[in-house]
């Protein structure tokens, strides 16, 4: 692990429905992935989280939302398009035993 992930701990579990093999079996398109992007963000979430509300927008796995938690931040908002990334988001709450709202909503 790198950056916020490593800082994390040891214990922070997270689901994806990557890797796009998936596909064969169920004819879905995978809504999420633990990429560069992912990880840029949470290393930016574990650092300006403590104490504050967060809300990760177009949370996917909700990566961002649970290693902001275990930054300290008050609490946490997922807010999601697609209701089966939103499943994603609570989850992986629930395993890393992080409460959280998750919202599906499109942001316009």
């Amino acid at each position: 692990p790198v950056g916020a992930l490593r800082d994390a701990g040891d214990d922070l579990y997270v689901c994806t429905d990557w890797p796009p093999e998936k596909r064969i079996l169920t004819k879905e398109e995978p809504c999420m992935y633990l990429g560069p992007d992912s990880l840029a963000l949470a290393d930016v979430a574990s650092s300006l989280s403590q104490g504050k509300r967060v809300a990760d927008l177009c949370a996917g796995s909700g990566i961002q939302g649970l290693v902001a938690t275990r930054a300290g931040a008050a609490s946490i908002r997922w807010v999601e398009a697609e209701a089966r990334a939103a499943a994603f988001c609570r989850l992986n709450g629930a395993l890393n035993d992080v409460e959280g709202d998750v919202v599906v909503d499109r942001i316009s």
